[in-house]
């Protein structure tokens, strides 16, 4: 016969499980655009702006550089698109205003937010002036943040799940001896033998 207890225990156990797989599944599924890589000047990448459910007509790029010693960092960025040849430049200068604080050495990291229809596009790094190498980051806008927040917080009430069935006493197997096979959870009264 089924107790009461037996049914909490096991709903809780086997629902936070269910309920922590949708939460990965969720942060999985999460739409995600990203492309970063080192740059000197003269170089051409390619990068696609997706037109899809959760995607905006919006791009993330950031520079970052690491001087030997402080300077100013110019740095021109022309994205063209690959149909309509229209070009969108991206003027970005990094001075000690950009410094990163947290950083032992010395850091300049800014990032800007461009409008951009969507499209495949040509990413060019026209100038660089004060560094030979920059850091590059292209991300697409988008509605990640959103997933990922869902996502961990059915993670965490999963595992709040996980934790209150382990509190519930009981046995999750009973056989017709009444002997224990399988007990998981925490007892108040601990059996003598």
């Amino acid at each position: 016969m089924v107790t009461p207890w037996f049914m909490k225990k096991l709903i809780l156990y086997i629902g936070g499980a269910i309920i922590i797989f949708l939460g990965g599944s969720i942060v999985l599924i999460a739409p995600y655009n990203y492309m970063g890589y080192v740059a000197p000047q003269g170089d051409v990448y390619h990068f696609k702006i997706i037109e899809a459910n959760g995607y905006y007509p919006q791009l993330e790029l950031g520079i970052g550089a690491s001087p030997d010693n402080e300077t100013v960092i110019f740095v021109d960025v022309r994205f063209v698109n690959n149909e309509t040849h229209e070009a969108i430049i991206a003027n970005i200068t990094l001075d000690d205003s950009d410094r990163l604080t947290q950083s032992k050495k010395l850091r300049y990291e800014e990032t800007t937010i461009l409008d951009i229809p969507y499209g495949n596009y040509t990413v060019y790094i026209d100038r660089v002036v004060g560094m030979t190498w920059i850091d590059v980051s292209l991300k697409q806008v988008t509605d990640s943040k959103t997933y990922i927040g869902v996502g961990a917080a059915m993670n965490v009430g999963g595992i709040i799940m996980l934790i209150a069935g382990y509190c519930i006493t009981g046995e999750i197997i009973e056989n017709p001896d009444n002997r224990r096979v399988l007990q998981w959870g925490y007892d108040e009264e601990y059996p003598q033998e």
